[in-house]
Formats: C-alpha cells, structure tokens, sequence
C-alpha cells in the first residue's frame, strides 16, 4: 500500500490536471475526451489527465506527461528571482505536492531544486515572521493586560 493512500493532501494533489499526450492508439478510452465522439483515443491525441492517471499511463508507456504552466521554465525562473513575490496557491492549492509527485515521476531533478528554492529563503523567513509576530502580538497583549492589572492591584493595596 501506498504510504500517501489515505492522506488527504496527497489525493487532492493527485487530482490536478497534467497535460498528456497519448504515444500509442487507446481502444475504448474515448470518453476521456468528449470532443472526440469515438469509442478510441488515436495517437497523439491531447488531453489533461489527473496527476494519478498521467502517471499509471506514464508507467506503462501510454502517455507522455508534459508539466503544467506553473511548472515551466518560464515560471521557473521567476521562483529562483525571488519566491516570495510568486504567488504560489493561486497557480495551485497543491504546489510543493504536486511539484513533488512530478519530480519523482519524471525524474526532474532542477524541479525538486526549485521547489526547495521556493520553501526556503525569503518565503520561509516571511512566513515564520508573520507567525510569530501574530503569535506575540496576542500574547504580548494578554501579558500586558495582565501587567496593567497587576499594578492596579498593588495600587490598591
């Protein structure tokens, strides 16, 4: 059994759409695209495929996955600029997952780079400071309080 089976992140990044091309003639796959009307997929045929599917094709020289817009050389480079200004959930939910069951499934070794680019570094330290300084925030608020309070008590006193 996989050991990503039943996590629900995994199965979730497993479900976005990767562009495949069929390599060989697929009987009774039409219905994987509508346009086609036929029961057979010719060769050569274009249609995006869930992650999981791309990949079991993949493994059985079927189809040829090609990566997604936001996995690009193009986009690439705009990660290794500088990965806090991209927005990376808007391009997909699943980033570093998806990135990282492409990777291993096509053995892209610059992907598995930039997606620790992307993790580490500038996005990494701004997001551990907007954690903490919220998380300090409230409690040094709360321990404020807590000061003024104290110090009305002893007033009293």
């Amino acid at each position: 059994m996989d050991e990503y089976a039943l996590d629900i992140d995994h199965i979730l990044a497993e479900e976005e759409s990767i562009p495949s091309t069929f390599a060989i003639r697929s009987t009774n796959l039409g219905y994987l695209d509508p346009s086609s009307g036929e029961d057979d997929l010719p060769a050569n045929s274009k249609i995006d495929l869930p992650l999981w599917l791309a990949r079991d094709l993949y493994e059985k020289n079927m189809v040829i996955p090609e990566l997604p817009r936001h996995f690009s050389h193009k986009f690439r480079e705009e990660i290794w600029a500088g990965p806090g200004s991209v927005n990376l959930r808007s391009q997909s939910k699943y980033y570093y997952l998806t990135g990282k069951h492409l990777s291993d499934m096509m053995g892209d070794e610059e992907l598995k780079k930039v997606l620790c680019h992307a993790a580490s570094g500038e996005r990494h330290t701004s997001i551990l400071d907007w954690s903490l300084s919220r998380f300090l925030t409230c409690h040094f608020l709360l321990l404020f309080y807590v000061v003024l309070l104290l110090d009305l008590v002893h007033k009293e006193m």
